[in-house]
């Protein structure tokens, strides 16, 4: 055996024994000799085990430099670069990578799920269709066909897909999360729950199972607060359990300093979270806070943008462990972490539950309690968390007297128009929320109300219309309630946010689901002059609408029951005068009240920042004291 073999061999067996250190430097002494492509695609395999992932990217790219048809270094290429959010990069990749080799269906499948993320969703379902006629017992490729076709709007289709998946592979944790995705959508809410659950059993850290069962949970209008909250501790527990039952911090305990905080977020993006943040981010004091922006953002637009310049610093954490975060966070020396996601999609809850921050706070992203005994504070108001209330959340609530939130008026927003029963002689309802908040109890109670007014008409907007499908669903769940199709409009989509707004002027009152309510679309509404009529639930979810208008004095608009939602909705009935003058009131009534004064409100929540550190200072003084005194004994 010669030296070289005698090295190849070393590498190979400290490779696939795990011990990746011992194999890099073999691999390097390897190439140091010969500049093998095989060798270049190995290093680069071991190095993204290591977590050098852009040492693992050079090595990939060399191995290409040196042959250009070695499969594997694009195939590798491809979906290093997919994970790390690179998405163009990674579909550029593994479509050498599929000429290269035409047969290898996990490359194929995953140049369809890139193309899905991209919205490329008919060459998605082309290339997953071109894969199962090589291998038609994938069951990972059925899966992702059912995605794209449900983004497409193909819902029945989609679950048939996904129950393929199953059938093939029956422990297939995500494609029981896929089918539970398309029945939420389909309001089959008890069905999608079984299939969370099921996952769950499968892998009990699927955490987009446990994350989407919680979120399914709160959009069911028959969902029991009481249980929601012990799914909420069952299902972190996981996390929790994982994470070091103690944590040492060492930053500075001075109780007036500059304190450094850290917002963490997978929506500092075109998102109803960044509208509410970049007026916060803009309004912090340099000389109080420093702000640090984690930012789990896969593609970045023109919000993501502007809020990076408006943080002053920022880390992105795509492709990065929760490990590696931690750390990451430890090494800035944040005082106070704040989750900006709870238990939405892409968040890093993972990351909270090793506590990297001796003061963690959940605000604005999630209407519930995170679960985690390692998040200290849940930012919240009065209407929302009214005082009194049974205690159904780990976190300590904080209420703020200005409400939940603060809305930054878009500078693209046209004038306020006239209401349009001005002109029409008859009211026009309308909603703007996500379509799967639109249950059938919200379409039964709604219903109610066109039933009480046969000449008006109903306006629902959301991108779920564009699927002829869903359409058809719609517009048969309110048939079945007595509302005919021809007083239904059904709205796709807008080409902007201004196209969005302008939408507003075929409205005369917006209507708020249950109990998901609006947050985003109720202050759209509300800036363009529309009132919107909330039914006030027992959770915040469903008190959010109630909060906002609380916020603007416009407490009128407040049902207590479904009674009272018909009530006060048909009493706009022949009140076009009135519509019309709250209609050229409302947006000035909305600049001048708490819900918009950025700055007073983003004081508040410096303020409260503050008590948090000073609170947590005396508590680790008291601390260090005790432990003085056990050590001189």
């Amino acid at each position: 055996m010669t030296v070289g073999e005698s090295l190849v061999n070393s590498a190979l067996r400290f490779h696939r024994a795990g011990e990746y250190r011992m194999a890099e430097q073999f691999y390097t002494q390897i190439l140091n000799e010969t500049p093998a492509p095989a060798v270049h695609t190995n290093l680069g395999i071991v190095k993204r085990a290591l977590g050098d992932f852009e040492g693992a990217i050079a090595c990939y790219r060399r191995a290409i430099e040196l042959d250009a048809t070695c499969f594997e270094a694009h195939n590798n290429l491809g979906n290093l670069l997919w994970k790390q959010g690179r998405l163009a990069e990674a579909l550029g990749s593994l479509k050498q990578a599929a000429s290269l080799n035409p047969t290898a269906v996990m490359s194929r499948c995953t140049l369809g799920l890139i193309q899905t993320e991209l919205g490329e969703l008919d060459a998605a379902i082309d290339e997953f269709q071109t894969a199962l006629r090589i291998a038609p017992e994938f069951a990972e490729t059925h899966n992702g066909l059912g995605r794209a076709l449900q983004l497409r709007g193909e819902f029945a289709q989609a679950c048939v897909a996904y129950r393929r998946a199953i059938q093939l592979k029956p422990d297939f944790a995500a494609a029981h999360v896929s089918l539970g995705n398309a029945l939420t959508a389909l309001h089959r809410f008890d069905e999608a729950c079984e299939h969370y659950r099921t996952a769950l059993r499968i892998n009990p850290a699927e955490r987009t199972a446990r994350d989407n069962l919680l979120m399914a949970m709160q959009y069911d209008p028959e969902f029991d607060v009481d249980e929601l909250f012990g799914a909420h501790c069952e299902l972190a527990q996981t996390m929790q359990c994982a994470a070091p039952s103690v944590v040492q911090h060492d930053n500075d305990p001075a109780p007036h300093r500059r304190l450094r905080i850290g917002y963490v977020s997978p929506d500092f993006r075109k998102h109803s979270v960044a509208f509410f943040m970049k007026p916060i981010l803009a309004r912090h004091d340099p000389s109080e806070v420093e702000i640090f922006c984690y930012a789990q953002v896969a593609q970045p637009d023109e919000t993501t943008q502007r809020m990076r310049e408006l943080a002053g610093n920022w880390r992105s954490t795509v492709g990065m462990s929760d490990a590696a975060v931690v750390e990451l966070i430890r090494r800035d020396q944040i005082d106070i972490l704040v989750d900006l996601a709870g238990h939405t999609a892409g968040n890093r809850l993972g990351v909270f539950s090793q506590k990297p921050a001796p003061i963690q706070v959940s605000y604005l992203g999630y209407g519930n309690t995170t679960g985690l005994s390692s998040v200290d504070y849940w930012l919240t108001g009065a209407v929302a968390d009214p005082p009194g209330e049974s205690r159904r959340h780990t976190e300590t609530l904080i209420r703020l007297q200005r409400g939940i939130a603060s809305y930054a008026p878009p500078t693209v927003a046209p004038d306020v128009a006239p209401p349009p029963s001005v002109r029409n002689g008859f009211l026009t309802f309308g909603s703007f929320n996500k379509r799967v908040k639109i249950n059938p109890a919200v379409i039964r109670l709604w219903s109610r109300v066109l039933e009480s007014l046969p000449t008006s008409r109903l306006v629902l907007k959301d991108r779920a219309y564009a699927s002829q499908e869903m359409r058809e669903i719609t517009l048969a769940e309110f048939l079945r309630c007595g509302v005919e199709a021809e007083r239904i409009d059904l709205i796709p989509r807008a080409e902007s946010l201004r196209d969005h707004l302008q939408l507003y002027s075929q409205i005369d009152v917006a209507l708020d689901p249950f109990p998901y309510g609006g947050s985003t679309t109720t202050c759209e509404a509300l800036w363009m002059g529309v009132p919107v009529l909330t039914l006030r639930g027992n959770c915040y979810v469903s008190r959010m609408t109630s909060s906002l208008l609380t916020q603007i004095g416009l407490t009128g608009c407040i049902a207590e029951t479904p009674d009272d939602f018909v009530r006060r909705a048909i009493a706009w009935d022949g009140q076009a005068d009135c519509l019309a003058e709250l209609r050229r009131e409302l947006r000035t009534v909305c600049a001048d009240s708490p819900l918009c004064d950025a700055t007073g409100y983003t004081q508040e929540l410096e303020a409260v920042y503050r008590t948090m550190w000073q609170t947590w200072c005396a508590q680790s003084s008291s601390l260090r004291i005790h432990e003085r005194a056990i050590g001189g004994r």
